[in-house]
């Protein structure tokens, strides 16, 4: 039987520990049962040895992570220089880790933003950084775009040792925003384009328009047989009809574009509908149809701040296909207004209702789009472009309101169940005036013999205004365009002028601009086929009194110049 000494533990403590630093971290030694001071040794080693083994089966699996993550993961020492970088880095980079290391971090980061120190010094206040963009390049010269965030690494006395940085690979992203820009730019483009070619052929068909019903309205005032009056009246219906059309589509655009702009002017509002919605009472009798007009709480709440152009748009449009749906009864209007809050605003309700042909429950919920007819068949029946109730619906929303489809069997029949709207917005109260008083003319004729100077380009119009403004008893003379208005200025004396805007050679902007650097302050009118809130702006700001929107009337024109030169 062998006796083991002390010697030969000794040895094979000094064979544990050079397997152990060899690498061969599962070598043990077994203690002997007596366990002395020896066997102690031999025990603190063993458990030294499961120490590291677990600590390097800790480390590999760390690893395993480290390399695992998707994004790109660099460790910078505080001068900058890489200590360590997973696999997704030596991936996109084409670089190995050895490569790397030892590197300084704006060798491979290319962005003004990732300098170190400058990380250093933004994460002093901070313990992170996100989402900084910028670009990284890999051994090829090829630049990466990248995000990254980053946090300061902190030693085991609390002070910073570096950076931790995580990149994402922005590339699939910024194809993507590329093609999103490129496709908002090319609808953008798109919109301009239809927005130039609409108010383009608004400007081409206003201004033959303009002399059809001027001239129209013009031999309505002559003396002239009832049958003939009655078929001038017809021919400013269908002008009326036409241009109604013409801001539909207009004002859909606007619409669509986000552009449509409203006024906040004060108005008497029952007044103010009355005066609009009169000419459909007279068609309601030529009709057969009984119309009805009735006003809740106005005696209280006369007067509200409105844009009585977008209020009568909304009231004309369901007014009139009320009374186009109805062959026989009754088209009912009412109207309510009561406050709501503090007092200072209120909210005006209505009621549009008729027993015409009524709108079948399968469309109701289309009713409201651009283009839709209640049936296929109406078009035949009653024409129409089906953008009325669209326009509708989106001016009550854009004043803060609602818009719904009621069921009035109460007032309709089988054969003819009739149709009811019912709506609301919401409005400013106004102070009424201490003396109101409606304006009026006797006579449209100027009390003094003015001479004026019409600049336009088109020869109807320019007879149209001659004629109407010498009716006034004025004197006229004409341009073709501004140019020829700034020259004829300069040799003859003009009480007010009324300039084209849109003219060749010279428009009427750059000539209103040019009279009015040259010294002259007479009053300028302008006249255009453009009648939206910034083509008035645009005219106003290079210097004109006014503008009337084509198609004018006799009364729109003698307001204007009154009310520049009386």
């Amino acid at each position: 039987m062998s006796v083991i000494t002390d010697d030969d533990r000794l040895d094979k403590i000094n064979a544990l520990i050079v397997k152990l630093a060899s690498g061969n971290l599962d070598a043990r030694e077994t203690p002997s049962d007596d366990f002395d001071e020896v066997d102690a040794i031999i025990a603190g080693i063993n458990m030294l040895g499961e120490e590291l083994e677990s600590s390097t089966v800790s480390r590999n699996y760390l690893k395993s992570i480290y390399d695992g993550i998707v994004d790109m993961v660099i460790i910078v020492k505080e001068n900058g220089l890489i200590q360590g970088v997973n696999g997704a880095v030596t991936k996109l980079l084409d670089y190995s880790e050895n490569d790397l290391v030892g590197k300084n971090l704006s060798d491979v980061f290319k962005s003004d933003s990732a300098e170190p120190l400058g990380f250093l010094e933004h994460l002093r206040d901070d313990s992170s950084l996100h989402n900084i963009e910028g670009m990284v390049m890999g051994k090829s010269g090829k630049e990466t775009p990248v995000s990254t965030s980053c946090s300061i690494l902190i030693d085991s006395k609390g002070e910073p040792a570096g950076l931790l940085l995580v990149a994402k690979d922005m590339t699939v992203q910024k194809q993507i925003e590329a093609e999103l820009k490129k496709s908002k730019e090319a609808a953008e483009l798109s919109n301009r384009m239809k927005s130039s070619f609409l108010a383009n052929m608004s400007h081409e068909i206003r201004t033959p328009l303009n002399g059809i019903l001027g001239f129209t309205e013009y031999l309505i005032g002559m003396s002239i047989s009832d049958e003939q009056k009655e078929y001038l009246q017809l021919i400013e219906s269908s002008g009326q009809t036409l241009m109604k059309l013409l801001s539909d589509i207009l004002d859909l655009n606007k619409i669509e574009e986000g552009k449509l702009g409203f006024d906040h002017v004060p108005i008497h509002f029952k007044e103010t509908m009355t005066s609009s919605l009169q000419p459909y009472k007279y068609m309601a009798n030529e009709k057969g149809v009984a119309f009805g007009l009735e006003f809740e709480n106005f005696d209280e709440i006369s007067h509200v701040y409105c844009d009585p152009t977008r209020v009568n748009q909304i009231m004309v449009n369901l007014v009139g296909n009320a009374l186009k749906f109805t062959s026989k009864g009754k088209v009912s209007v009412k109207l309510s207004i009561s406050p709501i809050g503090d007092g200072k605003r209120a909210m005006i309700r209505g009621c549009v209702s008729d027993t015409g042909i009524g709108i079948p429950d399968d469309v109701k919920n289309d009713i409201f789009k651009a283009f839709v007819q209640s049936d296929s068949s109406i078009t035949r029946r009653f024409g129409g472009s089906g953008l009325g109730l669209s326009i509708v619906k989106e001016l009550i929303h854009l004043m803060g309101g609602e818009i719904s489809i009621g069921s009035p069997s109460h007032i309709g029949t089988a054969e003819n169940p009739g149709s009811e709207f019912n709506f609301n917005f919401s409005v400013d109260i106004a102070e009424a005036p201490v003396n109101e008083t409606l304006e009026k003319f006797e006579k449209l004729e100027f009390t003094t013999q003015y001479k004026l100077l019409v600049v336009e380009d088109n020869e109807m119009n320019r007879i149209l205004a001659g004629r109407v403004l010498s009716k006034f008893g004025a004197t006229v003379e004409y341009a073709v365009h501004g140019k020829e208005a700034v020259q004829m200025l300069k040799v003859n004396d003009y009480d007010a002028i009324l300039m084209d805007v849109q003219m060749p050679v010279m428009d009427g902007l750059q000539a209103t601009r040019v009279i009015r650097r040259l010294g002259y302050d007479l009053p300028i009118i302008g006249l255009s086929a453009n009648v939206f809130k910034e083509d008035i702006d645009r005219s106003r700001q290079a210097g004109m009194d006014d503008h009337i929107g084509k198609p004018f009337t006799k009364l729109s024109i003698f307001r204007a110049l009154k009310n520049v030169l009386e």
